[in-house]
């Protein structure tokens, strides 16, 4: 099967054979709220009620029900199809909530949800608490009766195995945080699992996709107690002979072309609702446009990376009769100026950077390049979110579109217009920078709209692209001369971004996230209390502060909130808004249902 092709998403895989289908256990019901970009056609697409009669169940007489899901090809798996050490890519997480589980989720709201544990750790419970020595240690309780894709029961000595396998230097493979700050993982017994960290932190209260894995020995201890390293990671476990403890179990994996699997009988929270799941990988993103608007398609996931054109193209050829093309956000654009030349205009004096932030009309980009979708963003967190509400409780410094105001603050620098209307200071040095993005997707007609907005207030910017697979693009991205435009994510350790530790060099072969260099010791204790903070109300209360102080400092300039698509066949039920604590749609693919 092609995988380039609209046909070939028709096609699929042979369909099974029909099968007895129990009555359905319950879904939950989608509660919404969460700050939403949205265009619902035809009426927002929504779990039903978990209370199922009669009517739910399907009769022996029923065809079995075959999900359809297209994801860009890039998206395909190429290293296995979970990552063990970390799923943090949107197509890692889709797979992962697929076709394996782990202690908890995020439902859209952001509020942690148990899956194969019985319950979130908490301080007021006891299972979540720190020691005399100032270390902690969280205590996770499986709930009963949990099996693997193969009948074998899960045990806690699973997550011990995993969280070994991640740890172990002569594993390659991408070495999370908790990786770096947990010193011991014990199973006391087969149902309990507890966690010894080096030291207090709010990750320890959630553990999902890239927290500790749940592997399974029977199938693994054997070939990675050989030592070769290799052989352990090169094993067909990690692709076609894939055993997890998610609703769905692997069928036939088709490199190139297709993974298809079949609804988990055992699932932990019952036997999904949809018996078969094909997802196709599509080399062309208008293919699966066509597949969709031809009824091949049934839901695009978030880990697709539709954009808006594309959202608003289904969208506007559904027309009301349609099912559901929404806008997930998941980060904010940003520009993150340069701090590395202290002498740099903007780098000495923060009236310049404001400056830039009033000379920015961020509202007209939207309406310009995201169709007016994309919201414009003041601070670092989501509208209507926890995290936010104590902002807005205490405003933090904004920055309204305003060119006379931006000249002012110009002015008052030191910076006066010269023949040609470029500013320049007292000793003749022109007010001028380069914007750089990679040479992709609307990155570089932001630049270009950036850089004319701050030409008319007396800049000189030239607009840079890179191209995006430059072999030494880190390099080049930390060494811009002026600013680099790259998304601000929404994850819980966002903030860390900008801690001096972060700042990429060549000594750290240029990995590092803190790409303009910014230095700022009020920040690095900020975040600290942070990142330590075990309670919720303390742990916003300094995200308040850490907004704050971003907004007076500017070393990044936020635009605008921006997502990527999700869409849902009139006939699906199911998919919808989604944190962006879980960039992923299949949270709750268990739930999802076709009419």
């Amino acid at each position: 099967m092609s995988p380039h092709s609209s046909a070939a998403l028709r096609d699929g895989p042979p369909q099974a054979e029909p099968r007895q289908r129990p009555e359905a256990k319950g879904i939950s019901r989608w509660l919404g709220g969460l700050f939403i970009i949205a265009m619902a056609l035809g009426g927002c697409v929504t779990p039903s009620s978990r209370q199922a009669d009669s009517s739910d169940a399907a009769s022996p007489e029923d065809p079995p029900k075959t999900l359809r899901i297209a994801l860009q090809g890039f998206q395909e798996p190429k290293e296995g199809l979970i990552s063990y050490g970390t799923a943090g890519g949107f197509g890692d997480l889709e797979h992962f909530l697929i076709f394996h589980a782990s202690f908890t989720v995020y439902d859209p709201q952001g509020r942690l949800a148990p899956r194969l544990a019985e319950k979130a750790p908490s301080l007021q419970d006891g299972d979540w608490k720190t020691t005399a020595d100032g270390r902690m240690e969280v205590t996770w309780r499986l709930r009963p009766d949990l099996v693997w894709h193969d009948g074998t029961p899960l045990s806690a000595e699973d997550f011990v195995f995993g969280a070994q396998v991640v740890r172990d230097p002569d594993v390659p493979t991408t070495r999370p945080v908790w990786a770096q700050l947990v010193s011991e993982v014990e199973a006391p017994d087969p149902h309990t699992l507890i966690v010894h960290w080096d030291q207090p932190s709010f990750l320890g209260g959630g553990s999902g996709a890239s927290d500790i894995p749940a592997l399974p020995r029977h199938l693994l201890s054997e070939l990675y107690e050989g030592g070769d390293a290799q052989a352990f990671i090169n094993s067909a476990y990690w692709s076609t002979e894939f055993v997890g403890l998610g609703p769905y179990q692997l069928d036939r994996w088709q490199l190139g072309s297709f993974i298809e699997g079949r609804a988990f009988a055992d699932y932990v929270h019952g036997e999904p609702r949809i018996d078969r799941i094909v997802i196709s990988y599509v080399g062309d993103v208008n293919a699966i446009v066509a597949g969709v608007l031809a009824g091949d398609v049934d839901a695009v996931p978030m880990g697709s990376r539709l954009d808006v054109d594309q959202v608003v193209a289904i969208r506007d050829t559904w027309g009301s009769e349609g099912g559901t093309a929404i806008v997930v956000p998941f980060g904010i654009r940003s520009i993150w100026l340069q701090f590395r030349d202290a002498t740099a205009p903007w780098a000495r004096d923060v009236r310049v950077r404001r400056a830039m932030v009033h000379a920015t009309d961020r509202q007209s980009m939207s309406d310009a390049l995201q169709y007016g979708l994309a919201p414009v963003a003041e601070t670092f967190v989501l509208p209507d979110t926890c995290a936010q509400r104590p902002v807005e409780g205490q405003p933090c410094a904004r920055y309204p579109f305003d060119v006379a105001r931006a000249q002012q603050l110009l002015a008052e620098a030191g910076w006066t217009p010269g023949p040609d209307g470029v500013l320049r200071d007292p000793s003749g040095q022109l007010l001028s920078l380069d914007l750089s993005a990679t040479g992709q997707g609307s990155n570089v007609q932001e630049i270009e709209a950036v850089a004319s907005q701050w030409e008319s207030a007396g800049f000189r910017v030239d607009p840079v692209p890179l191209p995006p697979q430059a072999a030494n693009l880190d390099e080049r991205k930390n060494a811009v001369r002026g600013g680099f435009l790259w998304p601000w994510s929404l994850s819980l350790t966002a903030p860390q971004n900008l801690v001096a530790s972060e700042i990429a060099t060549e000594r750290t072969a240029w990995k590092g996230r803190n790409y303009g260099g910014f230095q700022n010791l009020a920040y690095d204790g900020l975040y600290e209390r942070f990142a330590t903070a075990l309670e919720r109300t303390e742990r916003d209360r300094t995200e308040t502060e850490i907004m704050r102080l971003l907004a007076d400092e500017v070393p990044i300039i936020p635009i605008y909130y921006y997502g990527t698509g999700v869409i849902a066949r009139k006939s699906l039920t199911g998919p919808g808004m989604i944190s962006p604590l879980q960039t992923a749609s299949a949270w709750n693919v268990q739930e999802w249902d076709l009419r």
